[in-house]
Parts: C-alpha cells; structure tokens; sequence
C-alpha cells in the first residue's frame, strides 16, 4: 500500500505554493483593491495539490517499464512491484475527483484552467499522443504547469481577469529554462546514448549541446518577459535583472555539473542556495511592484531628438 501512497508524490506539493505568487501578483496590480478570501485559496491550494498528484499517479504507472532503465528511477516503486492496475484507477479517479469536488468552492474559470492543467497531463503521458517522447515539445508542454500555476493563484483575486500576456511568457520561459537544465543534467547521468532513450524516446533527437542551447533561448526568453512587463507596467523592474540573470547562471551551472538536485524537485525545495535566492527574488520582485521611482521613467520615455 505504500507504494500506492509514494506514486502521489505529496513530497512535491511545495512546487504549488507558486499559485500563490500569482495570488500576490494579482492583489498587486489591482492595487489591493479585491478581496481576499483566504479560505477558498487554500481550498484551491488543496485542489492543485490534489490534480498534481493525479498527474503523477498517472506519469508514474505509464512509465513503470521506462523507468527501469534510468539510474536512479529504476528504485521507484511501481519499476519494482507487480502492480494492480485497478488500485492504480482508483487512486487517480480519487484523486481527480477531489481537484475538481475542491475547485468547485471557487470560480468557476478557476475550475476551468484546473481541467486544462489535468488534460495536459493526458497529452503529456497516454499514448498513442504521449508529447513527453517528442523532443523539445515535452519541455514546452511540461513548463506548461508553471503559467497555469500562476493564474490558478490569481484567478483567485481577480477571477474575471487574466494576468498580463507578458508575465504568462515569463512563467513559461522559466519553466521551460529549468527543465530544460533539468534534461542536461538527467542526460549526463546515462552511462551511454541507448540507455537514455530506452528511458525516454525524446533523448533520440537530443544532444548534451542541443539541451544547453535550448536552455539558453529559454533563458533569453525569460528576459524577453520581464523587459515587456517593465516597459508596459513597472520601469522598476528593471532593478531585478541582475538578481534573475545570476540565479539563471547559478542554476545553469547546477546543470552543467549534473547536479542530483536540479534533477529531482523533492531535493531542490531543501537545497539552501536556491531556496535563499529564491525568496530574494520573489521579495524583490513585490517590492519593486509596490514602489515608484519617478527618475526611472526616463527608461521608457522615448528620447525627442531636434536639430
């Protein structure tokens, strides 16, 4: 019975408290003037919590067989036992049906993207579709839950309204740059090219060299993001690049020497370096959202220039 608990992989829930920095981003920009109410975000909280571990219910038992060839997943529960598969529908149904019965206490657009975040699970895992074996789509489709973490959160204060294109484009490159590095590091520990893709079809089209460069893009994208939130709504931000281009570096180097941490989400939330970082940027990004720096509009000013 335990392995049918340890498939649900509560150990990753943390990864949902970024709901709440969109909760935070949307009191924010309406300038504090909705309404919080508390209890239905956690009860959304639970709900995301709930769908993610249906999620992983799912990726867990479609890659059972896969996972046997990968260095460390090979230990993971259902790569070892025989199991049921009906015990294994009972738990995601449960599962699903609890997101959705929590969901259903908040708006309904709420609800909505919850379906949009379980369907994209199915995409990623089932076959005969299953985008995690096709290379650069499985990164771009599992970055995915970032954005729709993000508007979860601030759907749940401003539930009529969606967060700003550009910070939906930020999220995404974020997440996208990270599993990106994720993939680096996952790649190397192989200890050659067939076992890498007897464990996931994608490492066919991929190289040590074609992971790195798509993290780079992936991280210019990122900074795309926040340039157009600076110019359309906070000059201030622009205080922050330096702080997100060196945890981006910081992070790319964890890639780069294959770091176990980066590959395994459970063990990231307790490395001190990037929790450290982590809460300063997101402090500082609140409270640059929150002051106004009047010499600071001169950067997005456009310059008259008269003979």
């Amino acid at each position: 019975m335990n392995a049918y608990l340890s498939i649900a992989r509560i150990d990753n829930w943390p990864k949902n408290l970024l709901m709440f920095a969109g909760a935070a981003l949307a009191a924010i920009f309406s300038q504090f003037s909705a309404p919080v109410h508390w209890l239905q975000c956690i009860s959304v909280f639970f709900a995301l919590c709930a769908a993610s571990s249906a999620n992983y219910v799912l990726n867990e038992y479609l890659d059972r067989n896969t996972d046997k060839f990968h260095p460390v997943k090979k230990d993971r529960a259902l790569a070892k036992i025989q199991t049921k598969k009906p015990l294994i529908i009972f738990e995601y149904c449960a599962l699903f049906l609890l997101a959705l019965g929590l969901s259903m206490t908040a708006h309904a657009n709420i609800l909505m993207v919850l379906v949009v975040y379980l369907i994209l699970a199915w995409l990623y895992n089932i076959p005969p579709v299953r985008l995690k074996d096709v290379a650069y789509i499985d990164v771009l489709l599992e970055s995915v839950n970032y954005p729709l973490r993000v508007i979860i959160g601030w759907l749940c204060i401003l539930p009529h309204y969606l967060p700003p294109s550009s910070l939906i484009l930020t999220t995404w490159a974020i997440g996208a740059f990270t599993m990106s590095m994720k993939r680096v590091a996952e790649y190397r520990i192989f200890q050659n090219r067939d076992s890498a893709i007897a464990y996931r079809k994608s490492y066919a089209l991929y190289t040590t060299n074609t992971l790195i460069l798509s993290a780079f893009i992936y991280g210019l994208l990122t900074i795309f993001g926040i340039t157009i939130l600076m110019l359309k709504y906070k000059a201030e931000l622009i205080i922050l690049m330096p702080f997100l281009i060196g945890w981006m570096g910081w992070y790319f180097l964890m890639g780069l020497e294959h770091n176990f941490d980066i590959i395994y989400p459970e063990k990231l939330i307790f490395n001190k370096i990037f929790i450290v970082l982590l809460i300063l940027l997101i402090l500082l990004c609140l409270l640059l959202l929150n002051i106004n720096i009047p010499s600071f509009l001169i950067l997005i000013k456009p310059m008259h220039y008269a003979s």
